[in-house]
């Protein structure tokens, strides 16, 4: 399950959330963030409603990147009842051109 959020549904979608949720910061400038987006999704999809991803946008909500320390995109978080649980940052999830596939797929398997 993929879901855009922002201030207006960040609450309900990822504090009260019933299931994991991946929160995925973003930016549309981000280079990485184009080459991510096609895997996570799919790697997303493979979970079904185990897992919510949220996509989040760096530059439209600042504050919510900056709760999470998400400084640099793309950046994914891992989210439990609340509490953050792991995190992989912007080099972690795509170097050198590639997605590390292994590593988000298990921030998603936690």
């Amino acid at each position: 399950m993929e879901i855009k959020v922002s201030s207006k549904n960040y609450k309900r979608e990822v504090l009260e959330s019933d299931v994991p949720v991946v929160l995925e910061f973003y930016s549309t400038e981000s280079r990485e963030c184009r080459i991510l987006d096609p895997v996570i999704s799919e790697i997303a999809a493979e979970f079904g409603r185990k897992v919510k991803l949220c996509k989040i946008d760096m530059d439209k909500d600042p504050d919510i990147a900056e709760e999470y320390n998400a400084f640099k995109a793309p950046m994914l978080v891992r989210v439990e009842n609340g509490d953050i649980t792991t995190w992989l940052e912007s080099g972690d999830v795509v170097s050198g051109g590639s997605v590390n596939e292994d590593e988000v797929k298990g921030i998603f398997e936690m």
